[in-house]
């Protein structure tokens, strides 16, 4: 391959290869080809990291050269790719930025050379030998020794400031360390690819650096990493003559390194702005975990479904529903519950208990649903009745102090709540989800107020005492302790009595159960008396549905692919609420409006009945059924649920149910002597 050796102040020429070398290291690269697609086929070179335009390949020593490392850019985006062909690729600039960074006593890789190919360019540095990434190294030291390492990070940040290098992608997974203790740490930053070199940096671009770094370190909820990092930039800002607006007091030295004091307002500051991104940062991960789906074309409702890869494969046998009118909100509590879920998948990295979520527009306004499983174990209140019940508040509470670092709100946390189950590893908490809320920073009050929701029971076993007991050993901060103390037998009876109050649960709630199952399940066996309960429901919606004799409505469940019920105590005592029977495409069943289906149609669901008690009705029973519905057909792969009302006599009330949820006209049928309209909903 012909190769030009430019001089330093060479402008690269269009010819690839290598294109610029430190004199001194020229010898390094002898017998390595400058091209990308080469540089894997090197004997001994390995892959140590790889993204969609970038490569880190690691090359073995040899008699003349050190271990090293070669970066290869590979530019696909159009602005990239033009500034390397007017010859300032990435390559060529990390190149530029790593030699005036050792020029300026910049702790960074030393750099060897820079070429150019056809499959990309390329850097080649020096190999940093025993060293890993900052976050992992920090990790090995607490107390003192932590303070030491945070203050040479800082001095790191004053280094590169006093350099006039602005790293603008300046993050602790960015910087490597080595070192036997605190004191012998080394710090090197090995990404400048985004820098920018000035003569001098404004007070606005060192804030930015700062940012970024105490970003990475985790903000408020890393304690105190942030304020020790600022304490070792603020005293080497004052030595270097930077700016000394930073601190205050005179300058120490701990383990070798300056440190200042910071100034309150700049540390409040800085913290304020982290806390503000990454709520942003967080929340755009939220928007970005969920996929909208318009349920209709007239505009009137939205259907959001997930199903990651992480979703467990059996679709759940019992599910709960829930659904809130607009007026009704709490808050949006609701959208929150949904919130909450996103929650747990993304900030909490927990499969995702939430099914469906809807949202619709009916006669009494917006309506919000979600369907999700039911919550398995035992509630925290049950479980402290349980005379076995040793551990059960201690694990409870260590999740409370949990969510509360990650900056997460317990709204309306009572013990009913909590779900818990006990495994030999422990205790396994989980949260209904519609109490999280992200919040950012959650304060003083706020955290007491979430455990006095945790502690709000009210049962013979279970004292004032043992109460108190459990809420101060939930409280990490000694002043929040003591406030507590001071005002506990003021306000804690007070709001405990509020919130153990069901009205102060703000869902509707009920239990929809699979009472049949035919895609691997054992489903649940039907007993002679809720058969005959079923029927009853059936022959009740009559003409609606079909009536059938008792023998042939027996055969038609257990010819059906699944069946959903749903109770309703509070109206129907032991009957059933509701019924919904769905057939699939393969569904060996001799209904002539299903044959028509069969004939035209793939892939689908068929709902045969829905029955809803007249005791039920417009409670949402027959909502809560259809969302189950949609959602084990989303579940199952399906592409569209399809149904048929009646025409003669034409079913108004059935028509606008079905047309509210989405479904379309497709076609009109005579079968068994009446008319009938065949409806279908794409998934």
């Amino acid at each position: 391959m012909q190769q030009s050796v430019p001089s330093d102040d060479h402008t690269p020429s269009p010819v690839h290869g290598l294109q610029e070398a430190v004199p001194r290291r020229r010898d390094w690269l002898a017998g390595l080809e400058m091209n990308a697609a080469a540089i894997a086929g090197y004997p001994g070179a390995s892959l140590l990291q790889k993204g969609r335009e970038r490569e880190l390949w690691w090359i073995p020593p040899s008699p003349s050269r050190p271990t090293l490392v070669a970066k290869v850019h590979r530019e696909k985006d159009l602005s990239a790719r033009l500034r390397r062909r007017l010859g300032w690729g990435r390559a060529r600039l990390e190149w530029h930025f790593l030699k005036s960074a050792e020029a300026r006593e910049v702790p960074v890789p030393r750099p060897v050379g820079w070429f150019t190919s056809p499959d990309g360019d390329g850097v080649f540095t020096e190999y940093l030998l025993d060293t890993e990434p900052f976050p992992q190294y920090l990790q090995q030291f607490e107390g003192a020794e932590r303070a030491v390492v945070l203050h040479k990070l800082g001095e790191l940040v004053a280094r590169l400031v006093k350099a006039g290098l602005e790293a603008r992608d300046l993050h602790t997974g960015n910087i490597l360390a080595r070192g036997s203790d605190a004191t012998s740490t080394q710090l090197w930053v090995v990404d400048l690819h985004d820098a920018r070199l000035r003569l001098s940096l404004l007070p606005a671009a060192q804030e930015r650096m700062l940012i970024q770094v105490a970003q990475a370190l985790g903000g408020v909820r890393s304690g105190s990493d942030v304020e020790q990092m600022l304490e070792g930039w603020a005293a080497a800002a004052r030595q270097w003559g930077i700016d000394a607006r930073w601190g205050r007091g005179p300058v120490t030295s701990v383990g070798g390194v300056a440190r200042q004091a910071v100034c309150p307002q700049k540390r409040e500051y800085i913290e304020r702005i982290v806390e503000r991104k990454e709520r942003r940062r967080r929340m755009k991960r939220l928007r970005r975990g969920v996929s909208i789906r318009r349920s209709h074309s007239s505009g009137n409702g939205h259907t959001w479904t997930r199903f990651p890869h992480s979703q467990r494969r059996v679709f759940p046998d019992r599910l709960r529903w829930r659904t809130q009118t607009e007026k009704s909100l709490s808050a949006n509590s609701l959208m929150r519950s949904w919130h909450g879920n996103l929650v747990e998948q993304l900030l909490l990295h927990r499969p995702p208990p939430a099914l469906l979520y809807r949202r619709s527009r009916g006669a009494l306004g917006w309506r919000h649903h979600l369907l999700e499983p039911e919550p398995e174990g035992k509630s925290l209140r049950e479980w402290l009745i349980d005379s076995d019940s040793t551990g059960a508040m201690e694990s409870v509470l260590r999740e409370v102090r949990h969510l509360h670092r990650q900056g997460i709100r317990l709204g309306s946390a009572v013990p009913e709540r909590w779900h818990l189950q006990k495994t030999q590893e422990g205790w396994s908490t989980r949260i209904d989800p519609h109490c999280l809320e992200y919040q950012g920073i959650v304060s003083a009050h706020e955290r007491l107020k979430d455990l006095l929701a945790v502690t709000s029971h009210y049962g013979e076993k279970i004292s004032r005492t043992d109460r108190l007991r459990w809420i101060i050993a939930g409280i990490e901060q000694e002043s929040d302790r003591r406030m507590l103390l001071k005002d506990w037998r003021r306000g804690f009876e007070g709001m405990a009595k509020a919130l153990s109050d069901p009205r102060s649960l703000p869902w509707s709630e009920k239990t929809i159960t699979a009472v049949s199952a035919r895609v691997g399940q054992a489903g649940e066996s039907l007993s002679v008396d809720r058969v005959a309960a079923l029927h009853r429901l059936n022959e009740a919606n009559a003409p609606e549905v079909g009536s059938l004799e008792t023998e042939t409505f027996t055969a038609l469940l257990q010819k059906a692919q699944r069946i959903w019920t749903i109770d309703d105590p509070l109206n129907c005592d032991d009957d059933p609420a509701g019924l919904l029977v769905v057939m699939m495409r393969d569904s060996d069943y001799d209904s002539p409006n299903f044959q028509w289906f069969q004939r035209g149609f793939d892939r689908f669901a068929y709902v045969d009945r829905i029955a809803i008690d007249e005791r039920s009705r417009r409670q949402g029973i027959g909502e809560g059924l259809y969302l189950t519905l949609e959602a084990w057909a989303r579940h199952r792969g399906l592409k569209r649920i399809v149904c048929e009302v009646n025409l003669h006599p034409r079913n108004e009330t059935s028509l606008a149910f079905h047309f509210g949820f989405g479904f379309r006209e497709v076609g009109q049928f005579i079968g068994r002597g009446k008319g009938v309209m065949m409806l279908e909903k794409l998934l």
